[in-house]
């Protein structure tokens, strides 16, 4: 029983491993194998998460938090850091080391900051290529067991909103999360309220 305990977890670690972190790495393939068919002065809008805000809240080890925030990320760097935290996760030391025990949180980071990298590429710009992320909001789907505040209509005004944008970069604009149709930070400008079995998210 203890044996079949021990491969039971084994096997959900690596279940999801797999399936959480393709938020990231599917994401990136996908995105960079259609990048020489796109046209120029296309758009990229992914879907990324708050999800990815509270993750980074909850790292307790400065340094990382520090090389996440950096203004000159690199995409190696940033997958430098992700190789680290499924590091951790493999060897039962994500407390230790001071990460969530959170992979989709920290998978939707990854895609959050990829897409700011992406959108500086030397190539991207200057094919006029705009890349921005976004969260739907709390959508009620089968993903949410449709205990989601928002309907799928509601949660594709965010998406649509970006895909309308004029077909011209916008510097203060290129790169960045959205939710709400609007502008927000990659970071730390959101928290969750705990309510029994329920959450609510506040926005700051």
């Amino acid at each position: 029983m203890h044996l079949m305990l021990m491969f039971s977890i084994i096997h959900l670690e690596q279940y999801l491993i797999l399936s959480y972190f393709q938020n990231f790495y599917g994401t990136v393939d996908f995105t960079e194998r259609i990048l020489p068919l796109l046209t120029d002065n296309g758009k990229i809008v992914t879907v990324g998460s708050s999800a990815g805000k509270m993750s980074f809240n909850r790292i307790q080890n400065e340094e990382i938090k520090n090389r996440f925030k950096n203004p000159n990320l690199t995409k190696e760097e940033l997958y430098k850091l992700v190789e680290e935290f499924k590091d951790a996760i493999a060897k039962g030391e994500v407390e230790q080391r001071g990460w969530p025990k959170w992979i989709y949180g920290i998978s939707k980071l990854g895609i959050n900051l990829y897409c700011t990298i992406l959108s500086q590429n030397e190539e991207i710009l200057k094919r006029g290529i705009q890349v921005y992320s976004c969260c739907p909001g709390y959508v009620a789907t089968d993903m949410t067991s449709h205990k989601g505040t928002l309907t799928i209509d509601q949660g594709i005004k965010t998406p649509v909103h970006l895909i309308e944008l004029p077909f011209e970069i916008n510097k203060e604009l290129q790169g960045g999360f959205f939710q709400r149709e609007k502008l927000s930070s990659t970071f730390v400008d959101v928290q969750w309220l705990f309510i029994g079995n329920d959450f609510l998210m506040i926005n700051f």
